[in-house]
C-alpha cells in the first residue's frame, strides 16, 4: 500500500500547490518500479507541448501488487486527503494513468485547464516513481506564476517518494523541464468536480 500524510501543508501562492512524500515499503516501490519499466503497455503520445509515454492504470489488468491503486476504497481515501488538504467537494470520478518521459523528452508551461460544461477536471495528485534521480537527470517540477519562462516559482527534483499536488485553473502553469538520462515515472490521479 501507498500512504500519504493525513495533514500536508498547502502552498497558497502563485497557486494552490504542494510538494510532499509518500509512504511505501521498498519491496512495493520496486515492484512497481520494475512493472513500469519492463512490462507497462506504454504509449507514445506527442502533442504541441509535451512529448510522453502514458497509459490508463484503470484500462488494463493490473498485476496483483498493484490492483489496489485502483480499488474504490483507495481512491476514496485519496480523494478524501485532496478534499480536506484545498477545502473542497470532489466528485466520484477519479482517473489514474501513468506516465514515462525518457532522454529528450519535455513538457512545456501549461495549466491544465479545460473549458467544459461537464465534469471540470480540478485537482491532481502526482507520485514520482524514480530511483537515485538528480538533477543531472533533468525533468525537475517547475511552478510559474504566468506563462512566462521567467515566472519561475519553484523547482523540485522528482527524487525519492515525491508526492506533488495542485489545483487545475488558468493560472497554474507547471512543467517539466527536458529528461537528459533516465526513465522518469509518475502515477497521475486526476479528480473531478461538479
Amino acid at each position: 500500500m501507498i500512504s500519504i500524510p493525513s495533514y500536508i501543508s498547502l502552498e497558497l501562492a502563485p497557486y494552490k500547490h504542494f510538494f510532499s512524500e509518500y509512504y511505501i515499503d521498498d519491496s512495493l516501490k520496486k515492484n512497481i518500479q520494475y512493472w513500469l519499466l519492463n512490462e507497462a503497455p506504454w504509449n507514445l503520445v506527442k502533442a504541441s507541448f509535451y512529448t510522453q509515454y502514458e497509459f490508463s492504470l484503470k484500462d488494463i489488468e493490473l498485476p496483483e501488487f498493484l490492483k489496489f491503486i485502483i480499488s474504490k476504497d483507495y481512491l476514496t481515501e485519496l480523494k478524501g486527503i485532496v478534499e480536506k488538504t484545498y477545502k473542497v467537494n470532489l466528485h466520484n470520478q477519479v482517473d489514474v494513468v501513468a506516465h514515462k518521459l525518457t532522454k529528450g523528452h519535455v513538457i512545456k508551461i501549461h495549466n491544465d485547464f479545460l473549458v467544459d460544461d461537464q465534469l471540470k477536471e480540478s485537482h491532481r495528485l502526482l507520485m514520482h516513481f524514480n530511483s537515485n534521480w538528480n538533477v543531472e537527470n533533468g525533468g525537475l517540477c517547475m511552478v510559474f506564476s504566468s506563462n512566462d519562462a521567467s515566472s519561475i516559482h519553484n523547482i523540485i527534483i522528482p527524487e525519492g517518494n515525491l508526492l506533488q499536488s495542485f489545483e487545475i485553473s488558468e493560472n497554474s502553469h507547471h512543467a517539466v523541464s527536458e529528461i537528459y538520462s533516465g526513465n522518469r515515472l509518475t502515477i497521475i490521479f486526476t479528480f473531478y468536480s461538479g
